[in-house]
């Protein structure tokens, strides 16, 4: 399709893998090109590292269905993330971010530096001033096994979502806004999500009762594995519609179906406890119709059973209803596995713009990436101006040479012509010594210039962020120019000729003195920072500094104590060469 996007969505359930290649016209319509659904094949009950079973399965899916590897966009199952709905009083939007920050810290139960964390304004409900929010944060760790398994696999991950908020935008882009409030319902393989969604506003919650623990149930009733357990229920599971209805002949059939029947009744239980909370505390009305999905939800005769417990019409989710397909696609298999593609659509959503949702979990490496494409541009138009500047430079020493060359010409033709006139010759030759010296002194001047310019080059690209230089001074040994110590260096070196002007003064070390902030997150200050900023400048050409020995290089360091926004730092830069100050 000519002049459409493409983007790849990646949902990594806990049993199954998702793969979707979707193309974006430039007004925002999708259109489903490719997709791929498999499962990991692992066993829950033995603790097994995923990230092999990712991998595996995500290469699988793409060498199957011929998706060529992308930018995508993950989405992470709810069971990783905590998830917190949190209500703020009406403050200006500076407050609110520090609100947000502080419910953060509050409520999130890892320490706040071992997670990566995001959030969502939502509307009040019914027009209230009352703002609210989402907060969702994951164990960094766990994020990055996710985004290095997806990248191992090919793609090129940019993004990374939630599963149940991809959901949730997948069925706000299929489906008509209503006041009335509708329960989806989720069935996966550990978890069951609820999604009750009235209006513009969103409440989900999690329940560990779905797929698993129907297999596990037929696992121990019936004494065998795990893989067997999910390949009879599978096979010959249903919900039993109970006793008005005989059971099948199948022995098996009937055991499994009224194991079936006992889990749902305790997740209909949760949800019935789940609608309640809704509506006490979050002041949400009674659902007045329930959507399933999911890969659970294919249990045949489920739909059944919860409309008949909670007394309410229930239909399966369309997550392709406003999405176009391509030609290739088979649409009876695709029917079949439409249970697996809310999450993908939601996701391909975010690459059209504006979503309802917009949650995004960067892992830390994932971020340095960006963060090293964002300024890209800045340093190639950085090095440019270097070479231009090299350039120009090499053009002036050029045309210095030639000028030298063509007076040192002329004077040559003046001796040869002049040889009767001694006295003007010799007059002539002396003036052109005084010239060479002035050209030398220029480029004497040049090569001072050039220095102090890589100096400075150097300690402006190893600033790291929360770090300002206040004060450059130039010293001999730590002693101001003007001391005594210092105008030793400004003495006849031994062996200089008589009459030879001293070398001094010199340049031999820089004293830096700046400031450094508080982390922009944590609010709190963090001295390491100078320590990379040595190390850093332990890089330079320029200066002397052991990386191994930094400490002898920071003579003082104020001690944070949180009621600064910024703390004092002073440093001694010894230079590998010294500068001669002479002109």
């Amino acid at each position: 399709m000519a002049g459409s996007a493409r983007v790849i969505s990646l949902d990594v359930g806990t049993c199954t893998v998702k793969v979707g290649e979707f193309l974006i016209t430039s007004n925002g319509v999708l259109t489903l090109n490719r997709y791929g659904v498999q499962e990991l094949g692992l066993d829950p009950n033995k603790e097994e590292d995923r990230s092999p079973f990712i991998i595996q399965t995500v290469s699988d899916i793409l060498k199957r269905t011929g998706i060529k590897p992308g930018n995508t966009v993950l989405a992470v199952s709810g069971q990783s993330v905590f998830m917190r709905f949190v209500k703020l009083p009406p403050v200006d939007a500076i407050q609110v971010e520090q609100m947000i920050g502080f419910e953060a810290q509050q409520n999130v139960p890892f320490p706040i530096n071992e997670v990566v964390w995001d959030y969502q304004m939502m509307p009040g409900r019914g027009g209230s001033a009352e703002n609210e929010a989402i907060i969702v944060a994951m164990k960094a760790d766990l994020l990055e096994g996710e985004h290095r398994s997806a990248e191992a696999a090919g793609l090129n991950t940019n993004l990374i979502d939630i599963a149940p908020l991809a959901l949730y935008n997948a069925y706000r882009y299929n489906y008509e806004t209503s006041d009335q409030c509708t329960l989806v319902i989720d069935l996966g393989a550990r978890t069951t999500n609820l999604l009750f969604i009235e209006g513009n506003n969103l409440y989900t919650r999690g329940i560990p009762i779905a797929g698993n623990l129907i297999s596990q149930n037929i696992c121990n009733e019936m004494q065998e594995p795990f893989i067997a357990a999910e390949t009879l229920k599978k096979g010959k599971g249903f919900v039993s519609l109970g006793g008005a209805y005989a059971d099948p002949d199948d022995r098996d059939a009937a055991r499994i179906s009224k194991l079936i029947r006992s889990t749902m009744t305790r997740l209909h239980n949760e949800i019935n406890r789940s609608i309640s909370f809704y509506r006490t505390h979050q002041g949400g009305s009674a659902p007045k119709r329930v959507v399933l999905t999911g890969g659970s939800s294919q249990i045949p005769y489920i739909d059944v059973f919860i409309g008949e417990k909670l007394n309410l019409p229930v239909e399966f989710l369309n997550p392709l209803r406003n999405v176009n397909l391509a030609p290739g696609i088979d649409r009876e298999q695709l029917g079949n596995q439409s249970c697996f593609m809310g999450e993908l659509v939601g996701l391909a959503l975010r690459e059209t713009g504006s979503c309802p949702v917009e949650i995004s979990l960067i892992p830390p490496a994932l971020k340095s990436v960006q963060a090293r494409q964002r300024t890209q541009p800045y340093l190639i138009g950085a090095l440019a101006a270097w070479a231009a500047l090299f350039v120009l430079v090499a053009l002036w020493n050029w045309q210095q040479q030639a000028m030298a060359n063509s007076i040192a010409q002329e004077v040559h033709e003046n001796i040869t012509r002049l040889k009767n006139f001694e006295g003007k010759i010799r007059k002539q030759a002396s003036d052109a010594d005084k010239l060479q010296v002035e050209f030398d002194a220029a480029n004497k001047l040049q090569a001072q210039r050039n220095a102090w310019l890589g100096i400075l080059d150097d300690l402006n690209q190893a600033i790291p962020e929360g770090v300002w230089v206040t004060s450059l001074k130039p010293t001999w040994n730590g002693n101001s120019l003007d001391s005594a110590e210092a105008a030793k260096s400004a003495q006849p070196q031994p062996g200089a000729k008589p009459g030879q002007a001293p070398a001094g003064p010199q340049v031999n070390q820089l004293m830096v003195r700046g400031l450094f902030h508080a982390h922009a997150q944590t609010q709190r200050l963090n001295p390491e920072v100078i320590n990379k900023f040595v190390t850093n400048l332990s890089k330079s050409s320029y200066f002397d500094i052991n990386p191994a020995r930094i400490s002898e290089v920071i003579i003082t360091t104020a001690l944070p104590d949180n009621d600064h926004l910024a703390l004092d730092f002073q440093l001694s830069l010894k230079l590998k060469k010294p500068i001669d100050l002479t002109p």
